[in-house]
């Protein structure tokens, strides 16, 4: 009871728990709109640049009734053998029909040739245009139950969202699951570098979506994205909008690109205000051993959900305005002048140059800030064209360093523990990057070690300290796999209390009416179940073993001695490029 009259107190947690569940309810909605990426087209803001070639889209195949499969290359040509046989060189947009019943088998067709028609002839200037002979577009006829049904294909529907309209939602495993049976019914000719599901309505208003390859990987660890659209999407002409959802979609599903645009409501909020419940996140069953995941609650490592969401393996966008933390020699550092993008006005950047996974409703262009194109544009921004001709012209080469790197951890004295080794954390934007992922890393950890001298005294050499000499050892660590799930932190039971609290006190009213959220409608697990819907997220952090010198195993190293500062640094590998070494970050260790 003393709590509730002392009124400082009061507010100081009111204050504290409407920051952590204002943290929580705009992570989730990140998570349910930007990990599984959006596009929805207005005419408000987008503004369509679209210069469109003379040439005529004409399917070269048999009767679409005799078949039960199509490949066209994107100038409408039938896939060969040689080319379906190359994955690596001839990139596979594998397209699947959901809602379609048997009689719609022509409709498919008809909706196969839109998406090739779109990708290819919508803009020159776009990837689909410029490498048509390296797509190949391969739709595949699985008629199921209409929309709604029980027996529709991965179970696809259109589900109404508190905050959105309409969704397309579908079962990713069930995807996974089908891909595997057609490798398996073509001897692995079916290679994906993308999936297109064709929802079987002509439904407006509804919004298209995609997973990256790195959040399909989180759910199913298929090396591709999935993107969803209607065939109102592919047949709406209005500005040529059919053209951009599906430009749009594979430019996530297959490219790996996030959005770059800011949501209305959320022009001058900070990612980082996320950041709040990185801990709860972070404090699941993944961990090994639960003093190692209290050590998360206290900060010792510097995990971040802002990392997680926009700076893990985002190709197109990062956490800061100069994502090349280290200097790797005769290479230029990255630099993203805009600031915005993953729907948030503030705290993330972007190259400049319009482009096609943005929007022009918030408008970042500034001379003073090198920021001289920040629109949609059927086009490419300098660093979309790198990913862009990695894929198609240099695939299996890196087109750059690792180098969106830093030490994480950890961050404090370390506590008494027992035994020589300490547990560090890299962070690593590009440990999970599709096309280059880090292979390696190279540790490097040395301390300021008592020099010992000798002085002879009645004829016995006796030892004393005479000085610091500095010592380094180091090793090579390879990446493992390392995920959150919300499923079993920390956050699902204290987003609950929060929830009520937050409900009880009135303060959903300090909730922006522009976001379209209303906490108090709904009930914690109902909040969960509408935002979220995948709970496993793979994380660009690398977890591994500092021995220092009690009880170490690395090399001839001198006892430790109380207190000891150690100070370490890593650098990355991808298989073309040894990155540089991060700046020397330190601890301290007392036993």
């Amino acid at each position: 009871m003393a709590l509730l009259h002392d009124k400082n107190r009061r507010h100081t947690i009111t204050r504290f728990s409407f920051k952590v569940l204002a943290a929580m309810i705009i992570f989730l909605v990140l998570v349910g709109h930007s990990l599984i990426a959006r596009a929805q087209l207005s005419a408000s803001y987008i503004e369509m640049a679209v210069n469109v070639p003379t040439a005529v889209f004409t399917p070269k195949e048999q009767d679409p009734l005799e078949l039960d499969a199509w490949c066209f290359v994107g100038n409408g040509e039938k896939c060969s053998d040689v080319e379906l046989e190359d994955a690596l060189n001839y990139k596979q947009v594998i397209v699947l029909p959901a809602g379609y019943t048997a009689d719609h088998k022509k409709r498919f067709y008809s909706d196969l040739a839109k998406v090739v028609e779109g990708m290819t002839y919508g803009s020159q200037n776009i990837f689909g245009y410029e490498y048509q002979e390296n797509i190949l577009y391969y739709g595949i006829w699985l008629p199921g139950g209409t929309l709604g049904s029980n027996d529709v294909n991965f179970d696809a529907k259109i589900s109404e969202h508190f905050s959105r309209a309409n969704a397309l939602t579908i079962s990713p495993e069930l995807v996974i699951e089908a891909i595997e049976d057609l490798q398996a019914d073509t001897d692995d000719r079916i290679d994906p570098w993308a999936v297109l599901v064709i929802y079987n309505t002509n439904q407006t208003g509804v919004t298209a979506t995609a997973s990256t390859p790195v959040t399909t990987k989180s759910t199913s660890h298929a090396g591709f994205g999935i993107a969803r659209v209607t065939r109102a999407h592919l047949f709406n002409s209005y500005n040529n909008s059919s053209a951009y959802t599906v430009m749009h979609e594979l430019g996530h599903a297959g490219l790996g690109f996030v959005d770059e645009y800011v949501e209305q409501g959320f022009e001058d909020m900070n990612i980082q205000s996320v950041d709040a419940i990185s801990n709860l996140a972070f404090f699941d069953a993944s961990w090994g051993d639960f003093v190692h995941a209290a050590q998360t609650i206290v900060d010792m490592y510097d995990y971040r959900i802002s990392e997680v969401l926009a700076d893990n393996a985002t190709l197109n966008i990062s956490t800061t305005k100069y994502p090349s933390r280290v200097t790797t020699n005769y290479y230029r550092k990255i630099n993203y002048e805009c600031e915005g993008g993953m729907f948030f006005g503030r705290g993330t950047w972007h190259d400049s140059g319009n482009n096609f996974m943005n929007t022009g409703r918030v408008n970042r262009t500034s001379s003073t800030s090198g920021c001289l194109a920040d629109r949609f544009g059927f086009d490419h921004s300098p660093a979309q064209m790198q990913v862009i001709e990695q894929t198609f012209n240099s695939p299996g080469t890196a087109a750059r360093p690792n180098d969106r790197i830093r030490t994480a951890g950890p961050n404090t004295n370390w506590l008494p523990v027992l035994g020589g080794s300490v547990k560090g954390l890299i962070f690593d934007a590009d440990k999970n990057n599709h096309l280059h992922p880090t292979t390696s890393y190279d540790v490097q950890i040395g301390w300021f070690a008592t020099k010992t001298c000798y002085k002879k005294i009645l004829g016995v050499n006796v030892p004393y300290p005479c000085g610091k000499v500095w010592k380094s050892v180091s090793k090579t660590v390879y990446p493992r796999e390392r995920y959150i799930d919300l499923d079993t932190s920390a956050l699902v039971g204290f987003s609950s209390v929060l929830h009520g609290m937050i409900c009880t006190l009135g303060l959903d009213a300090f909730v922006p009416e522009s976001s379209g959220i209303s906490i108090c409608n709904l009930s914690a697990d109902e909040l969960l179940d509408d935002l979220v819907p995948v709970m496993k997220f793979d994380v660009p952090y690398q977890e591994f073993t500092i021995q220092t010198p009690e009880g170490t195993t690395l090399g001839n190293i001198a006892t430790g001695e109380f207190a000891t500062t150690y100070y370490w640094q890593f650098r990355t590998n991808n298989g073309t490029y040894t990155s540089g070494y991060t700046e020397w970050d330190s601890f301290k260790r007392y036993f």
